[in-house]
């Protein structure tokens, strides 16, 4: 869990840390001071030939490498760097003493605040984590199934403690199982009612009481050395001057359980740097006590199924290879390459065509019309003729193009009256041929309209073709690549953020009732900057990582930094939503 940001190491976390934390900007104010009343003592003892005070100097700059001409910089290795000079400092001036002891008291402090700042945001995290699997059942039916080695060996190690002999042993077990499950809420067991069927719904809930009980005490303990942490930072805040190694010493001292320091400042401060050391290196191992489980015992079930399953299953996967591959390739890529091929690229390259004006669409014949309406003319002017009628060949035409069938109409509604002379003589029949030869024509010319009308919308049936299969593509490209809220360790960060920037007006509310601890307030502002880097623009990094730290700075009123919070929220509130 010491990783709680995507793409930030323990590193550049400590980093982040110490560039927005007021305690490191406070010490390094006090370091400047230090070293400009150094460089008046090398100055001084480089007149007076004092080479032991001189080379001490040197080498002090040198190995914490200070430049006395700009402010110092103290990294992860100062502490480590500063020591042997603490060490030896009894060995020089009074004065050049007094000025490694300022040295090492400040670079102490600075990293073990850093520290204690790091192993909070970490505890937050992992608060985070624990509270997330207390808020589902499945979850915590999960962990109970993850732990149950670890208790079965922790309920067997108690047992065979208690047991006096192997004939105790039911005994004794019955009596660790009646202590232990009487330990998780003996209110609720009290209260509970006695019939049978509220027992049988209080074993099959067990699990869950029991995973509930442990992550509540989980949760319990990280709460606890929170506060413990951030009540450090606060007293470390509320030091009113950096640059009295006194002061340093004894607020700090205290607070590492020195309850004994030597009357020699050297050996103050030496304890102090020791004690920082320790801490810094037995961190990783403390956080990881309430961290995440470790990975066999997240994993066991999971590897218990494979181990069982795998190789039958491995078995039936080679046997089955040929078939599998075959389905495979039916139903997944044949389906898919089948979907590209003919739903998209052909409906695109038909509405290509359409653009490039090309009109093979159609639903007749070209030249279908043109020669129906002339072999219609031909049948009219060959009636006209025998039933001498006259006409010229232009009227018939013109009579065609407006559907005026009256000069056979005429001809065969007097033809009618008499049907079966008509039909022995033939004009009956030739009338009827000529009109279905007509309604031929009708039908041709409006089936020749149709075909006009989709040619003109050749680009809008193009469009509708594709438009499916584009929509569907649209989708499935938005699914895949579009934003998913980022997770971290099972929480989704832009909530973690909304949830951090509502602590911190939380706790500047209650600073307006009375109680307030800077600790908590400059843990939350610098974790809400380390978690929220992924959605701030990086034009506004700069600015937005300023507006929070004016907020944890203790010359401002509690209204003026609430008006802050709330500058924070207009600006910024929209990028974690």
């Amino acid at each position: 869990m010491a990783i709680f940001t995507p793409g930030l190491s323990r590193s550049q976390i400590l980093h982040d840390i110490n560039r927005n934390s007021i305690i490191s900007t406070r010490v390094q104010t006090a370091l400047g001071e230090v070293t400009q009343a150094t460089n008046s003592l090398a100055v001084k003892a480089h007149d007076v030939n004092n080479n032991r005070d001189l080379d001490t100097l040197r080498s002090l700059y040198h190995q914490l490498d200070i430049d006395p001409t700009k402010p110092p910089h103290i990294t992860w290795h100062s502490l480590e760097r500063v020591r042997p000079f603490v060490r030896d400092s009894n060995d020089d001036s009074l004065e050049v003493s007094a000025a490694v002891d300022s040295f090492g008291a400040l670079i102490a402090v600075d990293a073990w605040a850093n520290s204690v700042i790091y192993a909070t945001l970490v505890l937050k995290s992992q608060l985070a984590y624990w509270e997330s699997i207390n808020s589902t059942t499945l979850s915590r039916l999960l962990y109970y199934v993850q732990t149950i080695p670890n208790r079965l060996l922790r309920f067997t190690g108690r047992v065979y403690q208690l047991a006096t002999d192997w004939t105790s042993l039911g005994e004794v077990a019955k009596k660790v199982i009646h202590q232990d499950f009487s330990q998780i809420n003996r209110v609720a067991l009290a209260l509970q009612p006695k019939d049978a069927w509220h027992r049988v719904r209080q074993v099959i809930k067990l699990p869950l009481v029991i995973a509930s009980a442990d992550l509540r005490r989980r949760i319990h303990d990280i709460e606890t050395k929170i506060d413990h942490n951030t009540d450090i930072i606060d007293k470390i805040i509320k030091i009113n001057d950096f640059s009295d190694t006194n002061e340093v010493l004894a607020t700090v001292e205290p607070l590492l359980d020195i309850n004994n320091p030597s009357p020699m400042q050297s050996n103050r401060v030496l304890q102090v740097v020791d004690d920082v050391e320790d801490y810094r290196y037995s961190l990783p191992s403390e956080l990881q006590v309430t961290g995440q489980l470790p990975f066999l015992q997240r994993w066991w079930p999971v590897l218990l199924v494979l181990v069982w399953y795998g190789p039958k299953t491995s078995k039936t996967l080679q046997e089955n290879w040929d078939s599998i591959v075959h389905w495979v390739k039916h139903n997944l890529v044949d389906t898919t390459v089948g979907f590209f091929r003919n739903w998209v690229v052909e409906p695109l390259n038909n509405m290509f065509s359409i653009l490039r004006q090309d009109n093979d669409l159609s639903i007749t014949s070209r030249d279908s019309l043109k020669s129906d309406m002339t072999s219609l003319e031909r049948m009219l002017l060959d009636y006209a003729h025998d039933e001498n009628i006259s006409v010229t060949p232009e009227q018939i035409h013109q009579d065609i193009l407006k559907g005026d069938m009256t000069m056979v109409m005429s001809k065969y509604e007097q033809e009618i009256r008499t049907p079966i002379k008509s039909l022995m003589k033939g004009d009956l029949v030739r009338s009827l041929l000529i009109q279905i030869q007509r309604s031929k024509v009708d039908g041709a010319i409006a089936i020749n309209g149709i075909d006009k009308l989709i040619k003109s919308q050749q680009l809008l049936f193009g469009l509708v073709s594709v438009s499916p299969s584009v929509f569907i593509l649209y989708k499935l490209w938005g699914w895949i690549f579009r934003s998913k809220p980022l997770m971290i360790d099972g929480k989704q960060l832009n909530v973690m953020c909304l949830r951090s920037l509502n602590a911190i007006e939380s706790y500047l509310v209650q600073a307006s009732t009375g109680e307030f601890c800077e600790g908590d307030l400059l843990v939350e502002v610098i974790n809400l900057i380390i978690i929220s880097k992924p959605f701030i623009p990086a034009q506004l990094v700069s600015q937005y990582v300023n507006d929070l730290n004016e907020i944890s700075n203790p010359s401002y009123s509690i209204e003026t930094k609430l008006r802050l919070v709330q500058k924070v929220w207009n600006m910024y509130g929209p990028y974690f939503r």
